[in-house]
């Protein structure tokens, strides 16, 4: 096994028309020293993207989920948490952090409603093997999320996805539209 980094990685998780978030969440940890993991950073033409994204979240120490009002319904975001929550045993799976975007209905509320979020984060949180927070104000607030993400990787190291909530992903209606590129 791999010496670990003292460097945190971080993969980002979101949909196509939540770019602009990506970036800022970017430029955010970087002011934290912690490296950004992005499968479309290293694919070239002819590359399987579900390959890259495999080993970018491989690779990563935290997952970052962002969380805008169409992302419960995407079907990418999912596969990529499905991925994120599966450690072996020679490799815990890395902390999962679920960040409330500003435009999002549950943003100024005190709580999050379970379903306007996707359905394997709130598994996760409601296990507490994962954390979700609101859009942070600074780059130390950041900080503090990986910490206790890295922490709780250690506590959850395969969390698996519960009965209640396989059941749901089985029939749940994904919105196709959620995982195409913004026009315009």
């Amino acid at each position: 096994m791999p010496e670990p980094s003292s460097t945190p990685k971080v993969f980002l998780s979101f949909i196509h028309s939540d770019m602009r978030w990506a970036h800022a969440m970017r430029q955010m940890l970087g002011a934290t020293g912690a490296e950004v993991l992005l499968s479309s950073d290293s694919t070239h033409p002819g590359d399987s993207i579900a390959e890259r994204v495999r080993e970018a979240i491989a690779m990563a120490s935290v997952v970052f989920v962002l969380i805008g009002p169409r992302t419960r319904g995407s079907k990418l975001v999912n596969w990529e948490i499905e991925i994120a929550t599966q450690g072996t045993p020679s490799r815990p799976a890395p902390g999962l952090v679920a960040v409330i975007l500003p435009e999002h209905a549950d943003y100024p509320r005190p709580f999050y409603d379970p379903e306007n979020v996707p359905l394997r984060i709130h598994d996760h949180v409601s296990r507490e093997s994962a954390i979700l927070r609101k859009w942070p104000k600074d780059p130390a607030e950041v900080q503090h999320w990986i910490t206790e993400a890295m922490r709780r990787r250690q506590r959850f190291p395969w969390p698996l996805v519960s009965f209640s909530t396989g059941s749901a992903l089985r029939s749940f209606q994904w919105d196709e539209s959620a995982d195409q590129p913004v026009r315009g």
